[in-house]
């Protein structure tokens, strides 16, 4: 499965590349560059602390399917929080082009980060997250001999 899934994301990434520089001009492709790396730079500059100190206080506040859920949430909801910014902040926005960010970005984000949420309850409800055995275990011990 992950062969597959290495396949496919290669095979992507192969397409978009091609578009990219089949489409665009010189200029275009440079600021496409440009964008990706402030994105990583953004990403393990500000992100991935910020994530790691949220998923340590919350690891320490607590274990079991709670703490989990929410240290999901926070992995899930940072960078979807991140990647919105721009819009939130009409980064883009052409007065001749009025039609160009032309929704309510804002209540959108909120729509997809309440549906976060409310699956990470589910998560801390079920159990998923548990590590529970489910069915008939021999006494604790690993079914596969090992």
């Amino acid at each position: 499965m992950r062969a597959a899934l290495v396949a496919v994301g290669t095979i992507a990434m192969g397409y978009g590349g091609w578009l990219l520089l089949s489409t665009q001009n010189l200029t275009q492709v440079g600021q496409t560059a440009l964008w990706a790396g402030a994105a990583v730079v953004a990403h393990d500059l500000l992100l991935v602390p910020v994530v790691l100190m949220l998923g340590w206080l919350v690891r320490r506040s607590g274990s079991g399917r709670p703490v989990l859920a929410a240290a999901a949430v926070l992995v899930l909801l940072g960078p979807v929080s991140l990647a919105a910014v721009p819009v939130f902040v009409g980064l883009g926005a052409d007065p001749d082009m009025p039609t160009l960010l032309s929704r309510d970005y804002l209540l959108g984000w909120g729509v997809l980060a309440s549906g976060i949420v409310l699956a990470g309850g589910a998560l801390a409800r079920s159990r998923i997250l548990s590590g529970e055995e489910r069915g008939g275990s021999a006494g604790g011990t690993d079914p596969r001999g090992r």
